[in-house]
This record gives structure tokens, C-alpha cells and sequence, in this order.
């Protein structure tokens, strides 16, 4: 029986276009929304797939303009503080925050004063490199009921120094790579724009890669754009035989950037922003995911890529160590050549990888940390 609780998400991910960390946040609601009989939700910007899943939910939701930054971040930042301070004494309120700036600010009322309410925290982002920072910010961090962690490596990245052991944490992330429609309205689209790239090139009988997700630095599009070009410039135009697909979504500059970066090369096209369902996946022959470096906390695209297509060929990003061993799967480095590795991943056999989309043991265990 619904007992009379409210639950309030605190999103902060910090921007409008719609990423892993909108998603994760819209996912996890939809799994415990029976739970709650009023929902609420605080965001950092607008983010509009979030505002039109709770149009679409009767949830009430609340949004700052991000583009004026230096006006809305310290008002949310008091909005925030304001909320815990206002309810720190019912019990009967979960508050449920994602990432940094709600976590820090959430984490700084429970230092200061004892309440009742139960507060959860979902960390998207892995610690931050600095261990000073890292450091003072678990200090916040810890100061929640539980945490709840995309992947072990996101969980191992808070374990500073080893002195802290993470106990009352939750690893929640695969399962949000099992709710990929398994089509869209954009699959007829994104069909078309193949073939008419094919016949602008004269080529239908290329190796079609897929990368699809943000336009953006930190996901390493543009290192990839630079390493593809170099290297298949290397090999004679009748044996360029490799086509890497663009899909996702980002600001103006990064989309004019972007446009930039592959004028004048034939074999790239920008399939623009697309809705991914699985069917899309199965118009290419791999998959590629180019994040560098351990900032990637756990790489949805790459295992949705895995899952629906059974070919990828990733960076060496930590979070995705150990999904190796299902096949179809290979790393690259930013001093390889990328024409080679991808010629090389073409010959190995599809992955098997499988995340059991109707684990009901993890969504009662989601359930029961909000209950």
C-alpha cells in the first residue's frame, strides 16, 4: 500500500540537450514513481525532455535559465538549500539528487543540521582528479542514506586513497541500455540519409561505423575525426573502403565545429539528431566510441552498441574493462591507426553481450533504497 510520501529530484546535469544523465534520471522516476504519491522535480536548466516527461506524468516540475549562468547557479544553489532546510523534519520526503552541485548542497544542510528526511544520492560523474576536491566533496557526499553508481568503476573512483569503503551504494546503470525502442519514426529517416550518401559517393559496399552521441570534446568525437582522416588518407581512394556515420546532438558552436571538421571529406557523413532505437543500430556494421581517459563513468552508448549490434570499437576507457570478454569487442589507442583497427574488428565474430533487460532482483532492490 502507497504510504503518503513525495519525492524530490533534484537534476543539475547542466545542460538543455538531452544526454546519459537525463535519460538515467527520467529511467530510474519511471521505476519508482508508483512509490511517491507526489513527485517533484528541480532542474538546473530546462531540459526538455525531462519538462516533457512530467507534462506528460502530471509531475511537477521547476527549471532555471541556464543562459544566464552567474544569475542561475547561485539561485539554485539557494533553492536547494532552502528545500532541505524547509523539510528536515519530515520523514516522509526522499530527496533525491544527481550529481554535484544538488549533492553539494544538499550535503552541506545535513552537515549543519539533523534531519529525517531520506536523501539519496545518484553520482553520475566520476570523482573529481584533484584529491584535495575529491576529497572535501566525499566528505558531502557520504553524508547521504545511499549512493547509487553507474558502474564500478564510477564507485572505485570515490574511494579515495582507499580510506573510505564505500558501503551503502548501489551499482545502477546497465539496465538503462535494455530500454532502447526498438524503433523510431527517425529509422526511415536515417535510412535514406544513407543511401543517398552512398550514391553521392558511388559507394555501397563500405564498412559503415556509427558513432552516436554528443558533439562534444570530452567525448572524444573530434580526436576521432582527426585519427579517421589521417589514416584512411594514407590509403589509395579505390581501396577507402571505411564510411564513419555521425549522430548526436550538441550546441551551435560544437555543430558548426563539427560540420568544419568533415568538410571536404568524403567518407564521413553527419546523419544530424537522431532518436536511437535498435533497429538503427543494425544499418551499420560497428560501432565506435571514442571517450578518452577515465572520465567516461560508464559509456550507455558504447553498451547499447554491443547489445544491438555486436560490434564496437572503443578508446581505452576503464568503465567498460571486463565487457571485453563477451566478444565483438575491441580497444584502440590515440597513437594506433584507426583504418587498421577497424579493418581488424570487421573480421571478429558479433558479441554475445546480453544485459538481462528484466533483472527483477535490481529493480526491487532500486525499489526498495527509495522505499
Amino acid at each position: 500500500m502507497k504510504k503518503s510520501r513525495k519525492l524530490i529530484c533534484i537534476e543539475d546535469t547542466g545542460r538543455a540537450i538531452y544526454g546519459g544523465g537525463q535519460r538515467t534520471t527520467i529511467y530510474v522516476i519511471e521505476k519508482i514513481k508508483n512509490l511517491f504519491n507526489k513527485i517533484y522535480i528541480v532542474d538546473r536548466c530546462n531540459s526538455y525532455k525531462i519538462y516533457d516527461y512530467c507534462r506528460n506524468n502530471n509531475l511537477n516540475y521547476e527549471a532555471f535559465n541556464l543562459s544566464k549562468y552567474f544569475v542561475s547557479f547561485p539561485k539554485f544553489f539557494i533553492k536547494v538549500l532552502l528545500i532541505a532546510i524547509k523539510i528536515k523534519d519530515n520523514k516522509n520526503i526522499v530527496i533525491y539528487t544527481t550529481t554535484r552541485l544538488s549533492t553539494l548542497a544538499i550535503g552541506i544542510v545535513s552537515k549543519l543540521i539533523s534531519r529525517r528526511y531520506k536523501w539519496i544520492v545518484h553520482e553520475h560523474m566520476i570523482a573529481p582528479s584533484n584529491k584535495t576536491i575529491s576529497y572535501i566533496y566525499c566528505k558531502f557526499l557520504f553524508s547521504s542514506d545511499y549512493q547509487i553508481f553507474p558502474s564500478i568503476h564510477c564507485k572505485n573512483s570515490y574511494e579515495y586513497n582507499k580510506l573510505k569503503e564505500i558501503k551503502n551504494s548501489y551499482i545502477f546503470g546497465e539496465e538503462i541500455s535494455s530500454e532502447l525502442p526498438k524503433n523510431t519514426d527517425d529509422d526511415l529517416i536515417v535510412r535514406k540519409k544513407i543511401l543517398a550518401f552512398e550514391k553521392k559517393i558511388n559507394r555501397f559496399d563500405t564498412i559503415k561505423i556509427i558513432y552516436a552521441g554528443r558533439i562534444s570534446d570530452e567525448k572524444g568525437i573530434f580526436k576521432l575525426i582527426n585519427m579517421f582522416v589521417n589514416d584512411i588518407n594514407r590509403v589509395s581512394k579505390k581501396d577507402q573502403n571505411v564510411t564513419l556515420f555521425i549522430a548526436g546532438f550538441g550546441n551551435k558552436k560544437k555543430i558548426e565545429k563539427l560540420k568544419k571538421s568533415i568538410k571536404g571529406n568524403p567518407m564521413i557523413c553527419y546523419l544530424g539528431s537522431i532518436n536511437i532505437s535498435q533497429k538503427f543500430y543494425s544499418y551499420f556494421d560497428l560501432g565506435i566510441n571514442p571517450s578518452w581517459g577515465v572520465n567516461e563513468s560508464l559509456g550507455l552508448s558504447a553498451l547499447e552498441i554491443l547489445k544491438y549490434n555486436g560490434k564496437l570499437l572503443t578508446s581505452e576507457c576503464k568503465s567498460l574493462k571486463g565487457i571485453e570478454k563477451y566478444g565483438g569487442f575491441l580497444f584502440f589507442g590515440p597513437k594506433d591507426n584507426i583504418y587498421k583497427k577497424i579493418k581488424e574488428i570487421n573480421l571478429i565474430n558479433k558479441s554475445d553481450y546480453k544485459y538481462i533487460n528484466n533483472n527483477s532482483n535490481n529493480f526491487k532492490k532500486l525499489k526498495k533504497i527509495f522505499y
